[in-house]
Parts: C-alpha cells; structure tokens; sequence
C-alpha cells in the first residue's frame, strides 16, 4: 500500500510536468475563477458587486489565500495540484475496502489522468473550483461513510455533518447529495444499532452543519431578497435566467425533452 501510493503521487508529479500550464481557458469560466477572490480582497462583497452562481465559500476561501500568499496563479495551481493528490489518495483508500491493490492503484491513475487534462474541465484550473472542492468534499464524505459501515465511531459521523454542511455552502447540488448519502448512513446506523432513538444522535451530531449553511444562506438572502440570491446569482429557482434559457437548451440537446 505504501509503495502503491508513493507511485501514485510520482504519477502526479510526472502528469502534472507533462501538463504543465495547460490547464484553463481565461476566456471561459476559468478567468472568472482567478478575478472573483482577487475582487474580494479590494473589498468587493460576492453577489452584491461580485455575480456568482455558486455558494460563498470557496471565493472566501481562495481570496483568504491570496491574502496570505499574495495574489498570483500559482496559489491556484498549488490549491488544485491538493485537491487532485488529496482525491487521488482518499479514492485509493476507498478502493482498498473492495480491491486489491493493484485494481486500486488503477482507480487512482485513472482519476489522474482525469484531473489534469489540458483545457477547462481539469482540477487545477477547473471551470469551477467549488466543483473541483466539491468533488473532494464528496469523496472524502464517502470515505467516512463507507468505513463506518464497517466499523462504527461516532467522531466519523461528527466530521460527515460538517463537511456535508461544507459542501453545501460550497455548490448546493454537491451539498443536496452529500446529505443523501448521510442521511443513508444514519439510517444504516439505526438498523445495526436495532433502535431508532440512533437516528436522533445522530441527527444532532450532523445539525452543526446544516445550522451553519441555514444562517449564511439566511443572512444573504436577509440582507437581499430569495430571487437575488436564488435567480440572479445561484440559478436555483426554475425561474432564473440560466436554467430558463440555457438549462433549457442543455435539456433538449441531451434528449430530456417531451417533443
């Protein structure tokens, strides 16, 4: 297992030579990525100056960086190159529940290849870096969840509650799934447990990061309205321009369509 994840990250580091720069596209949503937490840190407020249709916490998150690190690319490129590593990793741990090391070495390569082709839909320079954290978020929720069918500890579920409430305020639909798969393990718990009063504990250990998201969310949307947060920022509502116009035309070019 060590040797297996050494390789891995050798693999990184060769992949990530090979693509060297290549990641991105300005012109597309990869520019608004890079100029959104750069914004932040002149004192720019998101959604109020700042239009984003994703939740608030990774522009907060990467702005922070630039305030330490300074503003430059390759803060980016080093938050990216860990989002891809910390996947990959957690992906082989996961992997080795079911597989031997070999078929889990593979999964880990795969997602490498994946994660750094050249253009927009990478990790490093993503089209959207809360998808590329989401992903991470997801995988290591899975992680936590999985393992603990096996062997229950109530630390685990502690931490699922909170990055479920992460994800949420990191892209909603990332964070609709991510309680899904919590709420599965919760009642999974309470069937090995054999007593439903399981499902209250539990339930309280998770509510810290479903409070957390309803208080932010609630303050935007305080401090605006339900359509500017919901429509003209996070097209959520069936009413916004983007799944009116654009989800609509995605639909009917995947065949979802009743014409």
């Amino acid at each position: 297992d060590r040797i297996a994840r050494g390789v891995l990250l050798l693999v990184l580091v060769l992949i990530c030579g090979i693509t060297w720069e290549k990641w991105g596209n300005l012109t597309i949503d990869c520019g608004r990525e890079m100029y959104i937490p750069a914004a932040i840190t002149q004192g720019k407020r998101l959604y109020f100056d700042l239009w984003y249709p994703y939740g608030p916490l990774i522009p907060y998150w990467n702005a922070f960086l630039f305030w330490i690190f300074g503003i430059h690319l390759s803060v980016l490129y080093a938050t990216g190159i860990a989002i891809a590593a910390i996947i990959t990793l957690t992906l082989y741990s996961l992997s080795r529940t079911f597989l031997p090391i070999c078929l889990s070495f593979t999964v880990g390569f795969a997602f490498l290849v994946r994660a750094f082709h050249p253009g927009i839909f990478n990790y490093v320079l993503p089209y959207s870096y809360p998808a590329a954290y989401g992903a991470m978020f997801s995988t290591v929720l899975l992680w936590l969840l999985v393992h603990d069918c096996f062997e229950e500890r109530r630390w685990r579920i502690v931490a699922a509650g909170w990055i479920a409430g992460l994800t949420l305020l990191t892209k909603i639909e990332f964070g609709l799934s991510a309680y899904g798969f919590l709420a599965c393990a919760i009642a999974i718990r309470a069937a090995h447990a054999r007593t439903t009063r399981k499902i209250l504990r539990d339930a309280v250990a998770c509510a810290p990061g479903i409070l957390l998201c309803t208080g932010i969310y609630g303050v935007l949307v305080i401090k605006s309205s339900f359509s500017f947060i919901f429509e003209e920022n996070i097209p959520l509502s069936p009413n916004s321009y983007f799944v009116s116009v654009f989800g609509k035309r995605w639909l009917h070019q995947l065949g979802f369509t009743t014409d």
